[in-house]
Parts: structure tokens; sequence; C-alpha cells
């Protein structure tokens, strides 16, 4: 049966072609064109293959009887068949204009692709990149290889072992190795300007070891990275240049470093969507951090979360801070034998003689340290720890029944460097304390745009305003608001000798109090 009538079987839409930007052009207020674009698609859709997909859908079909007549009223499933076809832009014309909207330079580049089947699926990837001319009238040629492009059967090799691992994980598009070179408009004399080699872990899909070309100007000649003879070769003038050894089980970063150079480590919180510490010349089992803000999972401190306390107004940083009783404790179990370490942390309490104590396994450690600094309320310690230190470390208190509160803990090598940082998720950062413990922090405005920098002492340092269209937003928008404090007495205590006791109002921290006589003559400034 070849003919049938409505509801027909589907057609294909080529919908596939639609919707792709054939032409940007940017013009200036005064009209001229500045800018031109043009997006080249293929001609054919059969230039890189079409594939029909079949389809069934039920319509009605022309039957002829016994009495020779035909009937439209049978419906049967017909069979039709979906065109699809890869559609990827093969040319770029671009054009920037003169101011006069007439004279331009022009530049194109011709992109090519190459298919590949793997598992009886078909796969299309961008292999080449030609910049036809430069102002030396000579073309740039850009390759990409994947793991298609080699022969992985030696399961022993390391590099073989890490494509294998990417096409087993299906990450196809993973680049090799990626090069260029420069050659006239003939395609002679080539210079290889530069390229990037990259080692993956054979567990998982991502990077290991990155090597980059060293070229100094003047390579003319260029081996392709290869498995010709079963092991995976590449050129000799690639050089080690980045190091990943080390990944967690969502695939962030926890160490990095430059090929002989020295290790930067993470700590990620907030469910693993932003880095709260970066140590520098520390491995990741040599450090600890926590601002007892989020999950806190690998922050290589252990403690009651219950004992978290959520006062954005009276933390140090972030939103939270912890609550120091008997017998909860902050703890680390890090021990690398042979290294000082040093244990920083910020505390405040109610009574003054209320502080913390620091405990290896059982001995508390004396002398208490004292603070180096108070700011905001809070104290700021250090405590060296020595090489000869084993066994667990933990912060308890000195007293009973007297809260002491705790925040911002860091515990690392004392040759090392650590930064941390809190966050408020989808928003921004909050705060950043560097490597000498001082602390910067960020605060946003009603549409989640940064409004202030404030140092350590809640002092604003820098405002940021917003200009949109025209439309001017003075920065008095985002000043502080200053109300008049609260005077609870004057007394006059003879002379010129006068006390005046007043209260601050809330929020005041970057407000200044002066005091006039009744000619309005300026007395002082509070604070002094």
């Amino acid at each position: 049966v070849t003919s049938f009538n409505y509801p027909y079987p589907q057609v294909s839409s080529y919908d596939w072609k639609r919707g792709l930007p054939k032409k940007e052009i940017s013009y200036s207020a005064s009209g001229a064109i500045i800018k031109y674009d043009e997006y080249i698609y293929p001609a054919l859709p059969a230039q890189y293959g079409v594939k029909l997909v079949p389809n069934f859908a039920v319509t009605r079909y022309s039957i002829t009887n016994l009495a020779n007549t035909s009937t439209w009223n049978h419906r049967l499933y017909g069979a039709s068949f979906y065109i699809s076809s890869w559609h990827p832009m093969i040319s770029k014309v671009s054009r920037m204009y003169e101011q006069n909207g007439t004279n331009y330079l022009e530049n194109t580049e011709n992109y090519d692709y190459r298919k590949y089947t793997y598992n009886n699926t078909d796969y299309l990837l961008p292999y080449q990149q030609k910049n036809l001319k430069n102002s030396r009238n000579e073309q740039t040629v850009s390759y990409s290889k994947f793991p298609f492009d080699y022969v992985l059967t030696n399961t022993n090799d390391p590099y073989v072992q890490g494509m294998s691992n990417l096409l087993s994980k299906h990450v196809i598009g993973a680049k090799i190795e990626q090069y260029s070179y420069k050659q006239d408009q003939n395609g002679n004399n080539k210079k290889y300007i530069g390229g990037l080699l990259t080692k993956y872990h054979p567990d998982k899909p991502l990077p290991k070891e990155v090597f980059k070309l060293k070229t100094n100007g003047l390579l003319n000649t260029f081996t392709e990275s290869n498995t010709n003879t079963g092991l995976f070769a590449f050129d000799a003038n690639y050089k080690s240049e980045v190091n990943f050894p080390l990944y967690d089980a969502n695939g962030r970063t926890l160490e990095q470093n430059k090929t002989n150079d020295i290790t930067e480590t993470y700590i990620w919180n907030y469910n693993k969507m932003y880095p709260v510490a970066k140590a520098v010349n520390a491995n990741n089992n040599e450090i600890a951090f926590t601002s007892f803000e989020a999950d806190e999972v690998g922050s290589n401190f252990t403690f009651n979360p219950a004992n978290i306390i959520n006062n954005p107004a009276g933390s140090f940083t972030g939103k939270k801070y912890f609550l120091l009783t008997d017998p909860s404790l902050v703890s680390t179990n890090i021990n690398v034998p042979g290294k000082e370490y040093k244990l920083t942390y910020w505390y405040k309490s109610d009574q003054s003689f209320a502080k913390p104590i620091i405990i290896n396994n059982i001995t508390i450690i004396t002398p208490f340290p004292n603070p180096i600094k108070t700011t905001t309320g809070w104290n700021y310690c250090e405590y060296t720890v020595p090489a000869s230190f084993t066994g667990s470390l933990s912060i308890s208190k000195n007293a009973a029944g007297v809260n002491v509160y705790l925040d911002e803990v860091r515990f690392y090598p004392v040759l090392s460097q650590m930064n941390t940082y809190t966050f408020d998720p989808l928003i921004g950062m909050t705060s950043e304390t560097d490597a000498n413990g001082k602390t910067t922090y960020y605060e946003y405005d009603a549409l989640n745009r940064l409004a202030f920098v404030k140092n350590e002492d809640k002092d604003i340092i820098k405002t940021i305003c917003y200009n949109y269209a025209n439309l001017v937003v003075p920065c008095e928008a985002n000043a502080v608001t200053c109300p008049a404090p609260v005077i609870n007495s004057v007394v006059r205590t003879g002379g010129f000798v006068v006390v005046l006791d007043f209260t601050a109002p809330p929020n005041s921290t970057n407000c200044t109090i002066t005091v006039h006589d009744k000619t309005d003559n300026i007395f002082w400034f509070l604070p002094q």
C-alpha cells in the first residue's frame, strides 16, 4: 500500500536546520556598521552523513474491496522516516569596520569535522580550524586529536589507560592533543607555534598531567602524538607543565601543582560548590579548616553539629559559629610526623576569664594561648604545634558554666600558607581571610550585587555604585545611616568637666559621634 490519507504519517521537518544564526551586524549610534559576522553551514545535509530514523503512526489507507471500489476508512500503522543530519558551522566571516562604516578588515575561519563510530554510535567532532589570512598573509591552522584517533590496545600504557577510561565513561569529546602552526597560502613553510597534550587518570575522566609544547618560535618539525608502536609517543619538545594528582569523589580538584613546584590544595564546602580553603606548600591530608557554615565534609575537623549557632550578626565570618560545651570538642586527627603545625582560631566568651584550651590527646597544653588581636568582640589566637606531636588535637574550654564560642578554625603546616573563605551560595563570597589571618568582608545589595567591601573591623573601605542605562544611582543610596545616640545623662562635675553617658544605636559601627557646645563649637569626636 503506497497511498494514504489524513491523518498523514509524520514527515521530516528538518528542525535541526532552523534557529541557527546566519548573520550578526553591530551598528554605531550614527547607524554605521562597526562589526559584521556571517556564519556558513553545509549546503547539503549529506556532507557529514544522513541518518534515517524509522517512525510509525496511525493513518488511513485506501483499500480496494471485492466490488473494485476504494475506501479510506481502514486505519493501519503507516511507516515513515525522520531525516536527521549533522549541520555544524563550517565557516565564519568576520569584518571589523573603520569609523566611516565602509572600510574594513576581513577574517575568514574554516572548520572541519571528522566522524567517529564507537559502540555502533556515530559522533562528529571538530578536528581542524583554519584562519585563512593574518597581517602577514599567513594561514594559522589548529588541530585537535581525540581518544578515537589512537589504537588503544596496550593496556599497560598509562596514557592508553586514561584514554580507554574516557571512552568507557562516554567522555568522547575530551582532547588529547591540540597543536597549531602557521604556513603560507600554498601550505608550505610550516612553523609550529604551540601545543598542549593532556594525560588523563586511568580511573576517572579527569586530567592528570598537562604538557606544553616549547617552540621558542623556531620549531619547523613536529611529531603528532600516536600509538603506532603500541606505546603512546609524543614530540620531545613537549614539557610537563601542570599536574592534578588528586580529586574528590565529585571531580573537584583537591591538589594541583606546576611541575617541580609547590603544591596547592583545597577544601570544598557548601555541598562541594565552593572552595573554602586553599593552602600553598601543603598536601590535602595536612590541612584542616572549618567556619561551621555548611556540611563540613572534608574539613578534616570533627565536632557536634548540634552546637553550631546560626547567627549572622554574631559570627566572625559567615553566618555561623560554634558553642564549646562539656564535653563537646573541635578535634582533628591530622598527624604527619616531623612537621610543625599552626593552629589558629577566633573566640569570644561571656566572661573575660573564659577561653579555649588546647588538648593533645588527653593532656591540656599550657600555658593557654593569649589573644594576639581583638576586633568586633572576637579574639584571635595562634598556637604552634611541635613536630613531635602525635595523636589528636582538640579545642575545649577552661571553665564550666560559661559560654565560649569558636569561629574560623585553621590547622596547617607552619611552612605553608592558608587562605580561607565563606560564601552566601548563589550570591557570592562573604569573607576572605588571608595567610596572615586578616579578614576582608563583602556585602551585597537587594539585587545581590557587591555593595560594600569592609576591613577586619567592619569599617567600609570601598563602596560600589551602579549606573545602568543612564539611570544614575548615587553612592549615597548605599551609605550607612547614622541615627542619633540615646543620651542617658549629662552631669557637670565642676569647672569644664562634663560626664556624658550615652548608648550607641544599633548598626553604628562606622558612625562618628560629635559633641558640641551651645555655640555649636565641636568639643571632640567619639570614638577617639
